[in-house]
């Protein structure tokens, strides 16, 4: 049933439920709209990662310069998210979410024709702002346009598709980039972004909820937000490069980005037509859920960051084989996402995140026993535990945050709450990476105070190995004496040659390398550790949700009014 000033904003019937608006075809078409944007949006997150060494190669950047290519994407999608519930109002759903894909797809286009780096951080900027909508905005669509009962699955079903796309993504992005050349990450997305406006233009309508502003623009505010979220997220993305506080840059950039929250905080709050309408964060919901939101991203982008970083430094794993690695825990939050959605309709959000919870928590405390010789079988069994604590996780808290909110409101929350999340994700990824370097290098150097001269365990080691090695040259090995540890071969092997020579060096070799093994695999660890300490101590945060998700338990009729 088609509302007839739907494509108005704020039009007569604004009263009238949304999803009454649409037939459930038209819904499903719009589910796939959304959906085929969003997973556009994160597979091009996922997969330019792994093709970051080919850019540099091809484009002759440094590694320092091409990480502007991430942290300018990001930065641009934290400045736009919170602006993304404006945004809707004021040029409509619809056009909107349009827009923002056709952006996005246009981006992609100049990404990969891209011939210099400062091309590629451009239009990649230009990506990350279209980008943002796709996330938020089509979440709050989703809540609007579907019936309360059939919310929960209805998110399964989204957060399915995010799963999938965040899952496939590293291993599609190494075969593109082995089998192609790195462009082609950006030109897929060309035939998915044009479906997805199709789709979009012909079956996604205005929210009835939303009124366009009839004041100017915000730009004061819209500055400052622009100012502190661009400055933070460049502190997150480069801070543990730059040494954090000891690089002038960050110094500069963590005032700026104070300063900039101060002034954009107390100038939205005293505005009549504010850009962020931060009154919102009034509902408990959204309060406690932006504060989870931030814990959670914390986690969860952090384990994802810190998980392939282990494979291929402790595991010797290439890049595609640690995409493959992880496909177990993508696989086991997409087959609990309806599991999940049928739980929600029974109990409340707040009990299945704290299930998850819990089921995470152990799955980071086995994370955190790892150890150079665990097996593929070992390490599948913490992954499918993160994953379905992902799935417990995902749709319960977002429902729980979101669902309580009055449908005029959903969109700023939902932006809010995606810029919390998106926030907790770069200071995990931040925090926990300054974490593992400074612990990595902690651990050698307390391990490295074992390799001495009067270690008997170690000559005995060590004189063992270079048996060994020694043999594998073919000749006989002479009396070993560990007096002087790198001493020349003429005085450990007096009738050495060659073959005494690369054995005594590898050995030392061996012996090192055995000493960083030792020292990742307790940094790991010890990131492990912390994160499972994280979560534990957001537990009793949940407890302080609503007993129930008003929107899943509560029905509207036509022409009731909207209960603010």
């Amino acid at each position: 049933m088609r509302n007839e000033n739907s494509d108005k904003p704020g039009g007569e019937d604004a009263i009238r439920p949304d999803y009454l608006n649409y037939t459930a075809v038209e819904r499903a078409l719009v589910l796939l709209a959304l959906s085929v944007g969003i997973m556009m949006q994160v597979l091009d997150t996922s997969i330019v990662n792994v093709a970051i060494p080919s850019m540099m190669g091809n484009l002759g950047a440094t590694l320092d310069e091409i990480g502007w290519v991430a942290t300018g994407y990001i930065a641009a999608m934290a400045i736009v998210m919170p602006l993304t519930g404006w945004l809707s109002a004021y040029f409509g759903r619809k056009r909107y979410l349009a827009g923002s894909m056709l952006i996005f797809t246009v981006a992609s286009f100049f990404c990969g024709n891209a011939h210099t780096l400062y091309e590629l951080i451009f239009f990649r900027v230009i990506q990350g702002g279209g980008g943002a909508a796709l996330m938020t905005v089509s979440q709050a669509a989703l809540l609007e346009i579907c019936p309360p009962e059939q919310i929960p699955m209805i998110q399964a079903i989204r957060t399915s598709g995010v799963v999938i796309a965040t899952t496939l993504g590293p291993a599609l992005g190494g075969w593109i980039t082995d089998n192609m050349t790195w462009r082609w990450i950006f030109f897929v997305n060309i035939p998915i972004g044009a479906a997805a406006i199709i789709l979009t233009m012909l079956f996604v309508r205005n929210s009835p909820y939303q009124k366009r502003p009839s004041t100017k623009a915000d730009w004061f505010g819209i500055f400052f937000l622009a100012v502190s979220m661009g400055s933070l997220q460049t502190v997150l993305e480069r801070g543990n490069r730059l040494d954090w506080f000891e690089s002038h840059l960050i110094v500069l950039l963590t005032a700026s980005t104070i300063i900039g929250l101060i002034v954009f905080v107390v100038w939205e709050l005293k505005s009549l037509a504010p850009a962020v309408p931060l009154k919102v964060m009034r509902h408990r919901g959204l309060a406690v859920g932006s504060v989870a939101g931030l814990v959670l991203g914390f986690g969860l982008y952090g384990s994802t960051f810190v998980l392939p970083i282990f494979l291929q430094s402790v595991q010797n794993y290439n890049a595609t084989a640690s995409g493959i690695a992880l496909i177990p825990s993508g696989l086991a939050t997409a087959f609990s996402m309806p599991f999940v959605g049928k739980l929600l309709t029974r109990y409340p959000p707040r009990v299945l995140a704290i299930f998850g919870t819990c089921l995470l928590i152990v799955s980071l405390s086995m994370f955190s026993t790892l150890a150079p010789n665990t097996g593929p079988i070992q390490l599948m069994i913490p992954l499918i535990l993160r994953g379905m604590a992902l799935a417990f996780l995902a749709i319960p808290v977002t429902l729980a945050t979101l669902a309580g909110l009055p449908p005029g409101d959903i969109s700023s929350g939902s932006g809010i709450y995606g810029v919390t999340r998106q926030l907790g994700g770069s200071f995990g990824i931040a925090i926990l990476t300054t974490i593992l370097s400074r612990r990595e290098a902690y651990h050698r150097s307390v391990l490295a105070g074992y390799v001495n001269p009067e270690n008997p365990a170690l000559a005995t080691r060590l004189g063992g190995l270079t048996g060994d090695l020694f043999e594998m040259h073919g000749t006989p090995l002479p009396a070993f004496s560990l007096k002087t540890p790198g001493a020349t071969n003429m005085y450990l092997y007096p009738h050495g040659g060659p073959a005494s020579i690369t054995a005594s060096q590898q050995a030392y070799q061996l012996l090192d390398y055995s000493v960083q093994t030792q020292a990742d695999i307790l940094s790991f660890n010890d990131v492990f550790h912390i994160m499972f300490l994280t979560f534990l101590f957001m537990l009793p945060l949940f407890l302080l949700f609503e007993k129930d998700s008003p929107m899943i338990q509560k029905k509207q009729t036509i022409g009731q009014p909207i209960e603010d």
